[in-house]
């Protein structure tokens, strides 16, 4: 995983909101790394039946470069807690979307 939080340089919250990414929510073994692994989040976002609003929620965690890019974009610290709590609604709904179709067997992440 040191590859995929790598890119995150320097102090600050968006170098906090990482390392929370990072260590809890897309850590190695956990249900988050499993949308990465196994291309899930990508998988769902070729769903049509999704719509345009999950569709968006769904694309800021697809890859780990995609969660980089949208948290770099933040301009304050509440537009970074606003894009990490946006992260986070994306992993829940990722892995409930995923369960229901069967894909894996897993709990939304304690954040």
């Amino acid at each position: 995983m040191q590859g995929y939080f790598g890119f995150f340089y320097g102090g600050g919250l968006i170098a906090l909101v990482a390392g929370v990414f990072h260590e809890r929510i897309f850590a190695e073994g956990s249900a988050g790394r499993r949308l990465w692994d196994h291309h899930l989040v990508s998988r769902l976002l070729t769903d049509p039946s999704l719509g345009a609003r999950l569709g968006g929620l769904l694309s800021c965690i697809e890859t780990p470069e995609a969660l980089e890019a949208y948290l770099m974009r933040a301009r304050s610290q509440d537009d970074a807690k606003r894009r990490a709590d946006r992260c986070l609604e994306a992993v829940r709904e990722a892995l409930r979307l995923a369960a229901a179709r069967g894909w894996q067997a897993s709990t939304p992440p304690d954040c």
